[in-house]
């Protein structure tokens, strides 16, 4: 695919795969990507966290003024000297809108529909940071909430505040996404972001 950027130059880029984290985190080559990365670029990432499993964000960064690092939509993906222990593998996307839009789809379902342990691609919105997606295993909260990578998916039995669209996904049409050990419910609420 050929994409442009904001001052015209032309540039080759290589489709994402839909959900390919690394096998092993090599925080050299995260430090030198992120080193290239600035406030407002978009970027896909990888994340892996105790509460919310191995999760892929795509988004606009941000920075983080009180450590001088990257946040990720509102995910901090490092420091200002380092990458953060949970960032697996970080990119930058030149064209955001295609990266959304070649994101697996799934069946577009109410949240109150899912359940802990699917598999959602969740379509956000935030003014601060625009659309942005989340993939991964939604996690339960307590008996009426649910969060994917952090952002509620369902909050108090009410779709979340930011969600735009959840889609559950098959197993069989992501792979890798299949394999991914489904989180514990986590037993602590966390403000609706």
């Amino acid at each position: 695919m050929t994409t442009t950027s904001p001052e015209g130059a032309t540039e080759e880029c290589t489709p994402l795969p839909a959900f390919a984290p690394p096998a092993r985190r090599e925080v050299k080559a995260l430090a030198q990507t992120l080193s290239t990365l600035r406030d407002g670029d978009h970027a896909s990432a990888y994340l892996r966290s105790k509460r919310y499993g191995t999760h892929r964000v795509v988004g606009p960064l941000s920075i983080h003024a009180a450590h001088a690092g990257l946040l990720l939509v509102g995910s901090p993906v490092s420091t200002a000297t380092q990458p953060v222990g949970d960032l697996l593998d970080i990119t930058r996307i030149s064209d955001p809108g295609a990266a959304l839009a070649a994101l697996p789809t799934g069946v577009a379902v109410p949240a109150a529909d899912l359940a802990h342990g699917d598999l959602v691609c969740g379509h956000f919105h935030l003014d601060a940071y625009g659309p942005f997606a989340v993939l991964g295993r939604a996690v339960a909260l307590g008996a009426n909430s649910l969060v994917l990578g952090g952002w509620f998916l369902a909050s108090r039995g009410a779709p979340g505040v930011r969600l735009v669209r959840a889609e559950r996904l098959a197993p069989e049409t992501v792979p890798g996404l299949a394999a991914l050990p489904t989180p514990g419910v986590a037993d602590i609420v966390v403000s609706d972001r």
